[in-house]
């Protein structure tokens, strides 16, 4: 082998050998990267079992209602575990204020959470968490110093250390925003595509956590209120089956009123019925029912059911009852607040007026509601139909007995009229037979006298009941023409009666004013009135008895002459109280009360109060211890 051959045999056993050499180093590091890629593999699996463990933790975490903030302190820590050097917060937004408040940042000093605590406001350049929300987007700050969204309060981050701030807000499933997810850093930097991850993961798992807060916030809301309706509604039903109750009770004590109303005519025994069944049934301290008096002038408590001192009988003036009630809402704190009541007074009312009302009475702390107010009211009612029925089956019965007695006086007229006018005839014709039998011109005379003088009495009984006809008719006609002289007429109109009370053993007195000035009437009917007067003193008193006529005149005032003339006729009788109110009916005549037996008509008193009316007068009659009086009042005519 030549020399040349054994150098290229050399350098080709080198060869292969570098190269042996070169393929070891490869398969080396082939086999080194290999060892790498299952290292990194292995770690990638760490990091996400890590991850989905963290996961599993903050959804089992919300599935068994834990609190909020203790959720969202959780989720925080553990996206800080699969970092490095990071700092997360979650914000909470208030979409009224618009202002984010702590949600979790367990990582931050407790200065720094009592800052984030009191509120980050949302706007365009409000840092990366309240631009985040203002946007709907994230928000990436690489470097607090020159980034212009921290302009405002760049010293607030930087004072405690941190240079990179990401945000991300944190989205509701129908859109709206409910806060934000940040991580910090302490240094500049860029967010990674692993980071982006865990931000995305963050925000999904705080929107379930947040939601399922409000969720369960919402459904305890709608618990309660639920809850609160079913009471409101029970309280209702027993408010409403408490008033039906109460409705049936109110019916049935107006029904009972009314019953009473419809069977009985006893004004007494229907409202004491009514005042009895209203305390009861309302629980009140008393009821009164007061009656009015004919001209509302006074009050009277006339029945009663009460607890309080009674004061039935009782009398007041209507305008000192009270015009106006008041209730103290404050409470009464005054010694005397135990005597305060509250009163509910309602009016009987009948189609014209008030005859009178009710009054309740409750302790001062209670009031009177709708439905009561309305029972009071009905039976109110009931209580006026009462009273009125009462009234006119009253009226009614005054109208029978009226009409019995003046049916009575009819009959006792028409058999007086009867006996008065055949009186005179008889005697007439008993005149004229004697006349035709007497020759002695004496005893002729004497008839004749008797004749005439009966003729008379038959002539005036006739003339008063015709007279009293027209006065009533308003036809008869008197003219104030006669001008009289009282002393002297007096003198004329009052010898007969001297005469006859001298027979009768009666004292007959006159008193007059010595002054007396003339006065303008009509002088018959002045006549006529004294002495019908005159003659029923005479009549009605017995012997031994006074009678008594006195005339006398009033001046007014301011005018300096005579402006009434007064005549008073008295006598020692009284009229029975019971009969003063007839005394001026036509037909009525007292009964027993004519000591002479003469007989009347009983139409002189209706005939003269007539007259002393058309004469511009009046007419009264006192009767009281033993002496009866009457009065007649004239007024003067001026005398041209």
């Amino acid at each position: 082998m030549s020399p040349q051959s054994i150098c290229q045999r050399d350098d080709h056993d080198k060869s292969r050998e570098e190269l042996y050499a070169e393929l070891g180093e490869l398969r080396r590091q082939v086999t080194q990267f290999s060892n790498l890629r299952m290292l990194h593999r292995q770690s990638k699996h760490q990091t996400q079992r890590s991850l989905l463990d963290a996961q599993n933790q903050v959804l089992e975490l919300i599935a068994t209602g834990t609190p909020l903030p203790n959720v969202l302190a959780v989720l925080a820590q553990r996206i800080e575990e699969q970092t490095t050097n990071t700092f997360c917060s979650i914000l909470l937004l208030d979409a009224v204020e618009q202002t984010l408040y702590l949600g979790a940042a367990p990582s931050f000093t407790e200065s720094y959470q009592q800052m984030l605590a009191a509120g980050i406001p949302v706007g365009a350049c409000a840092g990366t968490c309240g631009t985040a929300v203002y946007r709907r987007e994230a928000v990436t700050t690489v470097d607090v110093v020159d980034d212009p969204l921290w302009a405002a309060f760049r010293e607030i981050p930087l004072s405690y250390g941190f240079r990179a701030y990401w945000s991300s807000p944190i989205f509701a499933s129908n859109g709206d925003v409910l806060g934000t997810f940040a991580m910090v850093y302490r240094t500049p930097r860029h967010p990674s595509q692993r980071d982006r991850q865990l931000v995305a993961l963050s925000t999904h798992l705080a929107g379930i956590a947040i939601e399922r807060e409000r969720s369960d916030i919402a459904l305890k809301a709608s618990e309660e209120q639920l809850r609160s309706l079913n009471a409101k509604l029970e309280q209702q039903v027993q408010e409403r089956t408490a008033q039906l109750q109460r409705s049936l009770e109110h019916e049935a004590l107006l029904q009972r009123i009314t019953d009473k109303v419809r069977d009985s005519l006893d004004e007494a025994q229907i409202l004491q019925v009514a005042v009895e069944e209203l305390s009861q049934v309302l629980g009140a301290l008393a009821c009164e029912a007061g009656i009015y008096s004919a001209e509302q002038t006074t009050r009277t408590v006339q029945y009663e059911y009460t607890t309080l001192p009674s004061t039935l009988g009782q009398v007041t003036k209507t305008c000192d009852l009270p015009t106006a009630a008041f209730c103290c809402i404050a409470p009464h704190d005054t010694g005397s607040s135990h005597q305060l009541k509250t009163i509910f007074a309602c009016p009987i009312c009948d189609d014209h007026a008030a005859i009178g009302d009710l009054w309740l009475f409750k302790p001062v702390h209670e009031s009177f509601d709708a439905l009561e107010i309305r029972l009071v009211q009905q039976v109110a009612n009931q209580c006026a139909i009462a009273l009125r029925q009462a009234r006119l089956y009253q009226a009614a019965q005054v109208q029978v007995t009226e009409l019995e007695r003046l049916n009575q006086m009819k009959d006792e007229f028409l058999s007086t009229v009867s006996h008065e006018l055949r009186t005179p005839i008889s005697n007439m014709k008993m005149a004229i037979h004697m006349l035709k039998l007497s020759g002695n011109a004496k005893q002729r005379q004497r008839y004749l006298d008797i004749l005439q003088s009966q003729c008379l009495r038959e002539s005036e009984l006739i003339n008063d009941l015709l007279d009293l006809q027209r006065l009533e008719a308003a036809s008869y006609v008197i003219t104030l023409d006669d001008e009289v002289n009282l002393s002297t007429w007096l003198q004329t109109v009052t010898k007969p009666f001297h005469l006859r009370s001298q027979e009768r053993q009666q004292s007959f007195q006159i008193t007059q004013l010595p002054d007396l000035a003339p006065l303008r009437t009509h002088r018959a009917s002045l006549e006529r009135i004294l002495s019908e007067l005159l003659n029923n003193a005479c009549k009605y008193t017995a012997a031994q008895g006074k009678i008594e006529l006195q005339v006398e005149q009033t001046t007014s005032l301011y005018l300096a002459q005579p402006t009434e003339v007064v005549l008073t006729v008295q006598n020692q009788a009284e009229i029975p109280a019971t009969e003063l109110p007839h005394i001026f009916d036509k037909f009525y005549r007292v009964p027993n009360a004519d000591p002479w037996k003469q007989g009347g008509t009983g139409l002189g008193l209706a005939l003269i109060q007539k007259l002393a009316e058309r004469l511009g007068g009046t007419i009264r009659v006192v009767s009281q211890q033993g002496w009866t009086r009457f009065e007649v009042r004239l007024p003067r005519t001026p005398i041209a």
